[in-house]
């Protein structure tokens, strides 16, 4: 039976896990540990004086799962949130066309001059059969034609990840938000959207259509996201468990293929009976020291924040837009007045970049404040009150098909040398939308809870050299 369980990573996933647990087995003892100063990973806001900017896009949707719902929203102060079923995002995909109907790149005549013969090879694609894929672009050209490939994908991706379609990994483009293509106006995609070989690459011209029934949320008092954070911090310190911030697992101890004790970065030990594993795994292997040989090193690239606040409203109402325009420097631009439906100044707004490689240098907050007036964003003489830069420490790989290999790998030597721990969130490898990472957690978690009454408690072996006093985890 289970009665001491260790959380590694203090993400939504494992700040999930952490709650369900003593929700559904209040004696157990649980305790999560997180490297990073504080819990929530990227779901953060950070505050320059007396204003609140987050870490780029993040807005909670409920996942029409009763349980997780209420786990993670049921303790909400309704005043101090707004609720909404369109996400009401927009785009700016070619020759700086701004459209603010769908978030979905639109690319149909008016920015489009060679519209018809993309259409004619996209139409050409519900002839191919399914197939396997060894790189994006094969992918691509398969799903939508060599056409809108060509003109549209190879440029944008080439932008935002500073990679060659061929020498990425297929679906990555799902990751930027690139599923699916608007090629024309409202009735012509609900023609098309009838044909569900089209429905699968295709977008209706309006958010609207098709809008699904499950809510949205975002802070209506000026808050962040950190908001939401805070409260699920409060929930879990409730509940009794141990978070432990600032420090890391950097040794495992184990008994054949049971995880029987580890040791965090401040010396600190603990005695566990199960591990839900919520970061990278190659960290998981390095304590636990798996026979394992890394074959490939990832290219990172980091996010430039920049933050600015306006003395005047804002031009349009979206919540958020992607720039795909390759002519930009904006990957996306957060507007907090909209998500967060406040009146009143000052009006700010967040734009993601993805950083240079190269050694090139980053744009700087001038470059970025002219793309938000040539984009449509704000006016030129609309008054900036606030302007900051950050970076975001914790950079993303570029998932090409020889990372996904060192993942696979990485997920099959932690499964075969470690029978007592549970892959969640990103470390799993299969989901990265929140949605997705949610639900994927509660089945591994109930799984866990139900059958753990029938597995046996290993005694801890005695460690060769003396540590710390195994700390209980209460």
């Amino acid at each position: 039976m289970i009665n001491n369980l260790a959380i590694v990573g203090a993400g939504i996933a494992g700040i999930y896990a952490a709650i369900i647990s003593k929700t559904l087995r209040p004696n157990l003892n649980v305790v999560l540990i997180e490297q990073a100063p504080t819990v929530g990973g990227l779901l953060a806001s950070k505050t320059f004086g007396e204003m609140e900017f987050d870490y780029g896009t993040h807005v909670p949707r409920l996942t029409g799962h009763d349980t997780i719902d209420n786990i993670l929203f049921g303790d909400l102060d309704k005043k101090q949130w707004r609720h909404f079923n369109n996400i009401n995002a927009g785009n700016v995909s070619l020759n700086s066309e701004l459209y603010t109907r769908s978030a979905n790149p639109f690319l149909g005549k008016r920015s489009n001059p060679k519209y018809a013969q993309h259409i004619a090879q996209l139409l050409e694609t519900l002839e191919r059969k399914p197939g396997e894929h060894s790189n994006l672009e094969e992918q691509l050209k398969h799903m939508f034609g060599a056409g809108f490939v060509d003109a549209f994908f190879a440029p944008c991706i080439r932008k935002k990840l500073g990679a060659e379609l061929q020498d990425l990994a297929p679906d990555t483009h799902k990751l930027i938000g690139l599923a699916r293509l608007i090629v024309g106006e409202t009735e012509a995609m609900r023609a098309l959207k009838a044909d569900a070989r089209l429905d699968a690459v295709l977008a209706f011209a309006d958010q609207t259509d098709g809008m699904s029934a499950l809510t949205n949320m975002y802070p209506s008092d000026g808050r962040g996201i950190g908001l939401w954070i805070e409260t699920l911090h409060k929930k879990m310190l409730a509940l009794g468990v141990q978070i432990r911030t600032g420090c890391q697992v950097t040794e495992i101890m184990r008994k054949g293929k049971a995880i029987t004790h580890i040791w965090l970065s401040d010396g600190s030990e603990y005695a566990i009976d199960h591990m839900c594993w919520c970061s990278p795994n190659f960290a998981l292997i390095n304590a636990a020291q798996l026979p394992f040989k890394s074959e490939y090193r990832p290219t990172i690239r980091q996010t430039r924040l920049y933050h600015f606040a306006f003395e005047q409203a804002l031009n349009v109402q979206s919540n958020y837009i992607d720039v795909n325009d390759p002519q930009y420097h904006s990957f996306r631009i957060t507007l907090y007045p909209n998500l967060s439906g406040r009146s009143s100044g000052p009006f700010k707004v967040t734009v993601e970049v993805i950083e240079p490689m190269n050694n090139e240098c980053s744009p700087g907050q001038h470059d970025i404040h002219k793309e938000l007036i040539a984009i449509g964003i704000v006016n030129a003489n609309n008054p900036c009150v606030f302007s900051k830069q950050d970076v975001v420490k914790a950079g993303f790989p570029i998932i090409t098909p020889a990372f996904k290999r060192e993942l696979e790998r990485q997920q099959a030597v932690v499964k075969s040398h470690l029978h007592n721990v549970s892959s969640l969130g990103k470390a799993n490898g299969k989901y990265f939308f929140m949605q997705e990472v949610l639900i994927a957690a509660h089945e591994e978690m109930i799984a866990l809870l139900g059958l753990d009454a029938q597995a046996g408690a290993e005694k801890p072996a005695k460690r060769a050299k003396p540590k710390a006093s195994a700390t209980a985890l209460k």
